[in-house]
Formats: C-alpha cells, sequence, structure tokens
C-alpha cells in the first residue's frame, strides 16, 4: 500500500512540471512572435503603414516638382512608439506564475522523495526484525502501515457470519447424506429440495426451514412438503427411520392444508403441526451415522441394560402374565425378544399376535422401549414408543412416535404383584446376574 502511494505521488510531480514547461513555451513563442511584427505596435498597424510606404515610393514626383525637392512623408505612416500591449503583460505575469508553481512542485517532489527513502529503510528494519523473532514476539508494524490500512473489522459480526457460514455448509452436508439415503433406501415418492441450516430448540436437534417434493410411483409430482423444522426419528427394534415435519403444511392440486388438517389460503405461509414420513426397512445405524445432527438425541446412543433385572427370569414372567391376559381361544400377544431394562423401562421390545392357538404370527410390535401401566382398577396397558408395527409385508410406524396395547381382559392385582418394571414402582436395584 504504502509504495502505491509513493509511486504516484512521485510520478504526479513530473507529469505537472512537463505541463508548466509547455505551457511557459508557448506563452514565450506568442511574445516574441508580437515584438518582430513592430516593437511596441499592435502588429495589425504595422502591415498597414508598411503597405502605405510602398505606394508612396512608387508614386511619380508632382509636376513642377524638382529633382531635388524632399519627398513629403505621409501623416498616417508616422506614429508614436506605443505603450507595451496587454497581451504581453499578461504572458509575463502567467510566466512569473508556472515559475513559482514549478519550483513548489520541485520543492514538493524533493519532500515525497525524502520520504519515500525514509519508508523504504523503515520497512527493511521491519522486515529484518521479523526473521530473529518468534511468532509471539513480532513488533509491531509501521506507523505508515497501520494508517494505510486501519482495523475495522467488528469480531461479533464476524463471529455471526463464521456461524452462519458453518451452519449453512452443515446444512448442505445433511441434504446431500438424506438424499443419498433416500435413493438408497428405494424410496422414490419424496424428493428434498432444500433443509435449510441445523439448529438446536428445547435441546433438539433439527433443520429448516425444509422443502420437498410429494412424488407417485412414475415419479410424477403431486404435491409439496413445507415446513419450519425436520428431524429424523430411529428404531433399531424395527429397523425403520422416520422423518418428522414440524409446523407446515402440504400442497396438494392447488389446495394448501396444514398438518394438523387446518385449511390454509394461497397467502398464508405459517403452517401448523406435524408430519411423519415413515421410512421401513432401512439400517438405523447408517442413518444415525450420516445424519447426527438431527437425528433425536435417544436415538444416537445404542442401549445399555443396567444390569439391575436378571433378563432370563423375566422374560419368562413376562410371557406369562401376557399368555393369561388373552381371552380363551381368542388372539394371544408373545413376548418375542427383550434387550434389556433400564430404570423402569424395557428396551428392544418384539411383540408378537398369535391370532388363535396353534398358528403362526401374523402382526408384530417393534419398539425401541416399552413402559407397563397397571393402575389399580385396571386396565394394564403397555404403551411402546419408537417403533412400527409390521404384517405381512407391509410396515407401518408409531402414529406421533407411540402405541398403545390394551389388555382389558388382565389380572390387574396379578401384574402389580409380579416382579416386574412398571409404572409407578420403585427401579429395582440388584446386582447383575441374579
Amino acid at each position: 500500500m504504502h509504495t502505491m502511494v509513493t509511486t504516484r505521488a512521485l510520478w504526479s510531480v513530473p507529469v505537472a512540471l512537463a505541463a508548466l514547461v509547455v505551457a511557459l513555451q508557448v506563452g514565450t513563442d506568442r511574445s516574441a512572435d508580437a515584438g518582430a511584427a513592430s516593437p511596441g505596435a499592435h502588429p495589425e498597424a504595422v502591415a498597414e503603414s508598411e503597405g502605405r510606404s510602398s505606394q508612396a515610393e512608387g508614386a511619380e514626383p508632382a509636376a513642377g516638382a524638382g529633382a531635388d525637392a524632399p519627398r513629403a512623408a505621409p501623416a498616417d505612416a508616422v506614429r508614436a512608439t506605443a505603450a507595451p500591449s496587454r497581451d504581453e503583460s499578461a504572458w509575463r505575469a502567467r510566466e512569473g506564475e508556472l515559475l513559482r508553481r514549478i519550483a513548489s512542485l520541485e520543492a514538493e517532489l524533493a519532500r515525497e522523495q525524502e520520504r519515500s527513502v525514509d519508508r523504504t529503510q523503515e520497512w527493511v528494519t521491519y522486515v529484518e526484525m521479523l526473521q530473529g523473532v518468534t511468532v509471539a514476539d513480532l513488533p509491531a508494524p509501521p506507523e505508515f502501515i497501520q494508517e494505510a490500512m486501519p482495523d475495522t473489522s467488528d469480531p461479533a459480526a464476524e463471529a455471526e457470519a463464521l456461524a452462519d457460514r458453518l451452519a449453512r455448509a452443515r446444512g448442505d452436508r445433511i441434504e446431500h447424506e438424506l438424499r443419498a439415503l433416500l435413493i438408497a433406501d428405494g424410496v422414490r415418492t419424496l424428493d428434498v429440495l432444500e433443509v435449510g441450516a441445523p439448529g438446536v430448540q428445547g435441546g433438539k436437534g433439527f433443520t429448516g426451514p425444509v422443502v420437498a417434493r410429494i412424488l407417485d410411483e412414475r415419479g410424477r409430482l403431486t404435491g409439496m412438503y413445507s415446513a419450519e423444522r425436520m428431524w429424523i426419528e430411529v428404531s433399531r427394534a424395527a429397523r425403520s427411520a422416520t422423518i418428522v415435519l414440524e409446523d407446515g403444511y402440504q400442497t396438494q392440486r392447488g389446495v394448501r392444508t396444514s398438518f394438523d388438517g387446518r385449511p390454509m389460503s394461497r397467502r398464508d405461509v405459517e403452517g401448523s403441526g406435524v408430519r411423519r414420513v415413515p421410512i421401513p426397512s432401512v439400517d438405523p445405524e447408517t442413518w444415525i451415522d450420516a445424519l447426527p445432527d438431527i437425528v433425536a438425541a435417544d436415538d444416537l446412543a445404542p442401549f445399555v441394560d443396567d444390569g439391575a433385572w436378571d433378563l432370563t427370569a423375566l422374560r419368562v414372567t413376562l410371557a406369562r402374565l401376557l399368555s393369561s391376559s388373552s381371552v380363551a381361544g381368542g388372539p394371544e400377544w408373545r413376548l418375542v425378544g427383550l434387550g434389556g431394562v433400564r430404570g423402569n423401562d424395557l428396551h428392544d421390545v418384539q411383540l408378537g399376535e398369535v391370532p388363535r392357538p396353534g398358528a403362526r404370527i401374523g402382526r408384530r410390535i417393534f419398539a425401541d422401549s416399552a413402559r407397563i401401566f397397571a393402575p389399580r382398577g385396571g386396565p394394564v396397558t403397555i404403551v411402546l414408543r419408537d417403533g412400527a408395527v409390521r404384517r405381512g409385508g407391509r410396515v407401518a410406524p408409531f402414529l406421533d412416535g407411540t402405541y398403545r396395547l390394551v389388555l382389558p381382559r388382565a389380572d390387574v392385582d396379578a401384574w402389580r404383584a409380579a416382579e416386574v418394571p412398571r409404572d409407578g414402582a420403585a427401579p429395582l436395584m440388584r446386582e447383575a446376574g441374579r
């Protein structure tokens, strides 16, 4: 920066000097031309006088005049020497002014050259100091650099801008990962166009605003989703994922409806409600690894049993209670799988429904967690969360993430007396392996 300023200053002075010299030369030439015509007389008067003198010399002498008679000079040929013209005075004044200007510019050029030499020497000294110090001991830059490059940065604004850029970069990564997962899992009815930037609300990660297209089996557009926030729920037990859209609306055939069923006009952009888009038959770990920013926090870490219950004895007790809760000759629920217990919650639960004695399991319920409710007066209810119901080849995720299995024929007292984790009971603290 200082080099550019010095160069401009050094070049501007010679250019100005050259212009002044040219102007001075033009004025000098004009003064010389005026003096050559007739010193102190106007050029037109001189030309007229010369013309009349030539005519007088060529005329013959008058009759009767002697050869030696003196020739009379015309009256208009005799002129007194005039005072210097005003043009010449003006040019002399201009010449003096230009000379003074030249002297001023020469002095300014000398000062700039001296300053340039001083700055160059200061910069050389600064560079030599840099070669022998560490980063922590760097000296302050020269004063002319600080003046030419003032620090106008705003730390708060720069930090905010950096955070915004990072959030948008993470949003782009989420969009690419989600599209790849949908393609890999064979989902052709949803096309995500925009996912916005990730954020946190109430301790829950999300991204938004979100815009997605709804497609039919042939890939034709049938509608649009628009939501303020989106996050992912995964179920390890059901091996499924659910895209949860919040505070938005759906547009189909030109009709806009909020997720909670409220009709909306085309000018209304404030949606409401929640829409859940199930993605069955997926690898939950793949979704968790690809989208950790927007996967529900409870789904991130795999379940770890707290070791307070003997899982083998607990499975036998639950199987007996479920079997006695069914109607004779009617459907019967069976405990197919139990991964562990934490507090009063069962984890990694799988239940199967046998429609009649001797038949194969027809309907299966997979849930990441479940809790048993056995209030006095009944009925016994098992509330399962984050899972899906599978019947044959069809899989339906839990509506709103919850499924309530009511056992109206169950003996409430038997369930309350049995040693099983349930709501309202103090968590059983036992040594692992009992």
